[in-house]
């Protein structure tokens, strides 16, 4: 053979080789190889980006085998930070098999699996905190290694762990540099400002070094003004590989790896089809440079990897940055999932735009599964996690999974406005610890509720779209119906629902909404003193409070809203505000348990104003969730419950007789009036004097219910709609009327609400239910009941749970049994909707 290559497999041919790929890259030439006669090339060569075109595999399907010396790369590619060389950024490789000898370890101390970034910084008076911009750290880092020079003791390096990340919906970076809450597990000895440090992943120590490799790509410093040659040409252009295999001599032992790309060396534009890889520890590493990471991208943008595998593998793919990649018809065997990482960096690259479609993940018996940062990535039949004890991290903005799948495992979405779609999620734990998120599955459920036997359910508490009225939401309440001009999510707000002003302190988020399991929405929002919410998601940005929107009821409505506190305050106040200003609240003694509360407010004058939440009370209460409706009242001199919107505000007095015919109609009833009862009827006696518009209540027992009605006083002369009267009516009190031309109305507190006995630990089998009931008066069979697991406590996977009105003032909860199994015993939290 030409320049004296013998393809021995046994003969050292890298002089030869090395010679003909010298010619070959200043001449601009394609090195040609020849079947070797002893089934390989024994070579380890600097490369300079020349084409290798290898002959097609013979009858007995040899292919053109490129083998490593023991330790070595195949093709090195010489580290422009202390080297000058001929590169050729476009090339191609077709018909090449290449197999790295990794009998022995390489000695690569600067190519590493992590990231390398150079502005931590740990301040005076907090030595646990850490705050960093370019590293990008996000909830997915928890748990792992990472290195902070000169911050341990005496000036040395602090190598510890990544105790907490708060909040879990911000994917880091430099806008969030000054307010994301990192705990470091040890605290370091001493404070440091922009220090250089090394964030691991995948459980990997920080020592952890990647070995020889069948490419291997060096850029030990970003910068290109500490380059031997500022000017070097380096990265690579539209480069494409074809019918290539990447094997190692000894499968996942000394870190050998595929292909690894460091700083500079992001290849654009590369397509890759037909391709595999085989028994390597790392298989596609695309890193960061150790030193000045932020000059350079890392990934280079517009890779395509089409129509291959990535077989017994420990860790198949590693990724920093890099926009629309795209890896379609590939299958994955590999101990965990590709990581595609976001670091800072002077081109604001991300991991973005991605379009991966991977059907089949299997052999994931390590914990890791797939881990996904950046924004608008989509993934297309995808499995996630291909074994049981793994984890799936999604932190990412504006992704989508369509019809993707989980192996098993836990399935973590941090972020913020991702919709993931699986086809199922049975045996998964699903923790959506971001903002904004869908995450659906199909399920086949029996067909109760007018289910469908096929639809797909959240797995994690959530609401209805907007845009869907009439359909089932999540927790098996109907949204309004298409003649009413709101339906029941945009006027329940939850803390999730919440937006911030862009313009404000960008920390107002994670200062004021907490996850909790306690919480029936899953979270809760600290209410606002004055301007700390911008928003409310569904609705335009205004700049008071917290904004409900523009859409609300004109008339008098209830609000509701359950809520604790951090500690027990004698005083705390929830109050409703319109147009910015206040408008009316409610005084409460608030515990550390969630309770409700509810009071009355007029709207009628604030039509198409802005309306919102907040509070006057420097003990601020945590709220679960805020309900907003059109309060239903009761007209003293009518036999009939009537709306706001009904009410002709004319001069009515009210007789005692009139106003015991009133109550008597409406205890009978039941209509909206809240948590009373037939029986206590007798008991009430209200008197009202026409001529001195005087109302007096007289409670006459403990069993009476009194106390769980409102007087209010609206259309009188000398003074405002909606002015309060008096408190909630208890106890023997006398209230005057401001005005005889006043009318009286008796509003509800809603919500109704109870819990359950335990319900469930023993075996169902498939299709079964265990049911159990709670008494709550005034329920009646037309309303709904929304039902949820106490105490944070769920039944266990595998299981549906449905609350239904049974009887007047009964509510009847069922727990089913999807598949055959036994629900752990736990109560459950039961709200009934009017």
């Amino acid at each position: 053979m030409m320049y004296g290559a013998t393809g021995a497999c046994t003969t050292d041919d890298s002089t030869a080789i090395q010679k003909a790929e010298n010619v070959a890259a200043t001449t601009h030439q394609v090195l040609y190889f020849p079947l070797p006669p002893g089934g390989c090339y024994l070579m380890s060569i600097t490369w300079h980006g020349t084409t290798f075109v290898g002959q097609q595999a013979g009858t007995q399907g040899q292919p053109v085998i490129l083998r490593s010396k023991p330790g070595l790369d195949v093709l090195h590619v010489l580290d422009p930070t202390s080297n000058t060389f001929i590169w050729n950024k476009f090339w191609k490789m077709e018909n090449i098999f290449f197999l790295v000898d990794n009998s022995s370890a390489g000695n690569f101390p600067h190519r590493w699996p992590g990231r390398w970034f150079d502005d931590a910084t740990i301040p005076s008076g907090n030595l646990s905190t850490l705050y960093t911009a370019n590293s990008q750290i996000n909830c997915s880092d928890i748990g792992q290694a990472i290195q902070v020079n000169g911050a341990g003791p005496s000036g040395a390096n602090l190598v510890t762990t990544i105790a907490s990340v708060a909040p879990c919906w911000s994917l880091g970076g430099a806008s969030n540099s000054s307010w994301i809450a990192i705990t470091l597990t040890s605290p370091a000895s001493r404070t440091v400002t922009n220090a250089h440090a090394y964030l691991s992943l995948l459980g990997l120590p920080v020592t952890t070094n990647i070995g020889n490799c069948a490419i291997g790509m060096d850029d030990v410093d970003g910068n290109t003004a500490d380059w031997t040659n500022p000017w070097q040409a380096a990265g690579s252009l539209y480069s494409s590989m074809s019918n290539i295999s990447f094997y190692a001599v000894n499968t996942g032992t000394n870190n050998v790896c595929g292909v690894y790309t460091q700083g500079t060396w992001g290849m654009y534009g590369l397509d890759v089809q037909n391709f595999e890889f085989r028994g390597q520890t790392f298989g596609v590493v695309i890193g960061s440079s150790e030193l000045n990471s932020f000059d350079q991208s890392s990934a280079g943008d517009y890779m395509k990897f089409n129509h291959g595998s990535l077989e017994s593998i420990t860790y198949p793919w590693i990724q920093v940055n890099g926009q629309d990649l795209k890896i379609e018809d590939t299958e994955i065997t590999a101990q965990n999932g590709p990581q595609f990482v976001g670091l800072g960096n002077v081109n604001f690259d991300a991991f973005k735009s991605a379009q991966i479609s991977v059907p089949e993940f299997e052999g994931n018996t390590g914990t890791y599964g797939y881990r996904v940062e950046g924004a608008q990535n989509t993934f297309t039949n995808t499995e996630l996690t291909g074994g049981a004890g793994a984890t799936a991290y999604l932190e990412t903005q504006g992704a989508r999974c369509i019809n993707c799948s989980m192996g098993g495992g836990t399935l973590n979405v941090g972020g913020a406005d991702n919709k993931l779609d699986f086809s199922s999620l049975v045996g998964v734990t699903v923790n959506d610890l971001g903002l904004g998120n869908r995450i659906w599955y199909g399920t086949n459920p029996n067909p109760f509720d007018s289910i469908p036997q096929a639809y797909s359910i959240p797995a994690v508490p959530t609401k209805g779209l907007t845009d869907q009225s009439g359909r089932v939401s999540g927790d098996f309440i109907r949204d309004g119906n298409f003649s009413t001009p709101y339906n029941s999510e945009n006027l329940l707000i939850w803390p999730n629902d919440i937006l911030f002003n862009k313009s404000g302190t960008p920390g107002l988020w994670p200062l004021s909404v907490q996850k909790d399991a306690a919480s029936p929405s899953g979270a809760y929002v600290i209410l606002p003193i004055n301007s700390a919410i911008a928003s409310f998601a569904q609705f335009s940005t205004n700049n008071f409070n917290l904004t409900v929107g523009t859409n609300i009821p004109a008339g008098l409505v209830t609000v509701s809203a359950m809520a604790k506190c951090p500690s027990a305050y004698a005083l705390s106040e929830i109050a409703i505000a319109a147009n910015g200003s206040l408008l009316n609240g409610t005084s409460i003694t608030c515990s550390t348990k969630y309770q409700l509360y509810s009071f009355t407010a007029n709207l009628a004058p604030y039509s198409g104003k802005n309306i919102g939440f907040e509070t006057t009370s420097a003990n601020r209460p945590y709220v679960a969730w805020i309900g907003i409706q059109p309060a239903v009242t009761l007209q003293l001199g009518s036999s009939t419950a009537i709306t706001q919107a009904a009410d002709d505000n004319s001069t009515k007095v009210a007789t005692t007789a009139q106003v015991q015919a009133a109550l008597a109609s409406a205890f009978a009833s039941r209509s909206a009036l809240g948590n009373t009862t037939p029986e206590s009827v007798h008991t009430k006696q209200l008197f009202g004097n026409p001529s001195t518009g005087v109302v007096s209540v007289n409670k006459t027992s403990a069993s009476d219910y009194l106390g769980q009605f409102n007087l209010k006083c609206v259309g009188f002369v000398n003074g405002a709609d909606g002015t309060m009267c008096a408190t909630p009516l208890s106890g023997n009190q006398t209230y005057t009327l401001p005005d005889l031309s006043g009318i009286v109305v008796l509003t509800s507190q809603l919500p109704l609400s109870g819990t359950t006995g335990p319900i469930g630990g023993s075996a169902l089998a498939a299709g079964a239910c265990a049911t159990g009931t709670v008494s709550i008066r005034g329920a009646t069979a037309s309303m709904v009941a929304a039902v949820s697991p106490a105490g944070g406590t769920s039944p266990g996977t595998g299981y549906v749970w449905e609350a239904q009105v049974t009887n007047s003032g009964t509510v009847t909860v069922s727990v089913c049994a999807i598949a055959a199994g036994s629900p752990t015993r736990t109560t459950y939290n039961v709200r009934v909707i009017q």
